[in-house]
């Protein structure tokens, strides 16, 4: 009886270790990530911060070089290709390598060289989930609601949304005015940061990448 029950028990099983030697129970494999290096994105929404180091001040001192670490968010983000962004971050350091520490080199084009970089929350799985921008001009200014603006030119990019960087752009103002960041500048401690968010006067989108 013993012998014909281990039988059966067997006989039983066979199906099981067949499926198993199979992978009949392994889980079905998700679609490849996406290489959405070809690809285009913008971001309607997003604010960030730009600090100064050292600050900026309303007299120019002698030239030296300018740090600028930027950091912040990026929203309403549409892609190309079926991705669909959730959200966004933007970090990075430019340097301009002779400035004189003055507030009215905020207005017009400057020279810089450093890094942004943005990384990317998606649905899908993406070959890179990151876009590195090097920086090469900010170029700012004032806008028609008596705020300042700023846009970033790119001397090049990788990773995922940087296939075509001559038609990179940003736009963006601050959220203070022209007229309250001079007045900053003209303090002890002077400028030291800015806060920066989409521009008002144009209702471009704050990043447009690919």
């Amino acid at each position: 009886m013993i012998r014909k029950m281990l039988v059966v028990a067997a006989a039983a099983a066979m199906p099981v270790t067949a499926l198993a030697a199979t992978g009949g129970f392994a889980g079905a494999a998700g679609p490849p990530p996406i290489n959405a290096s070809g690809l285009h994105v913008s971001c309607t929404g997003g604010t960030s911060t730009a600090s100064f180091k050292p600050s900026l001040h309303s007299t120019a001192s002698a030239a030296s070089p300018e740090t600028t670490a930027i950091k912040g968010t990026l929203s309403g983000c549409t892609a190309t290709g079926g991705v669909t962004v959730t959200s966004a971050t933007i970090k990075g350091t430019v340097t301009n390598p002779s400035s004189t520490h003055a507030c009215t080199g905020l207005v017009g084009a400057t020279t810089e060289t450093g890094n942004l970089v943005i990384t990317w929350k998606t649905v899908q799985k993406l070959v890179s989930k990151t876009t590195t921008v090097a920086v090469a001009t900010i170029t700012g200014g004032a806008g028609g609601n008596g705020h300042g603006t700023f846009s970033v030119q790119a001397s090049g990019a990788s990773g995922s949304f940087s296939g075509n960087v001559g038609t990179d752009t940003t736009d963006n103002q601050t959220t203070a005015t022209a007229a309250a960041i001079f007045a900053t500048c003209a303090g002890t401690k002077g400028l030291k940061s800015i806060a920066v968010q989409p521009d008002a006067n144009t209702g471009n989108p704050t990043v447009s990448l690919g």
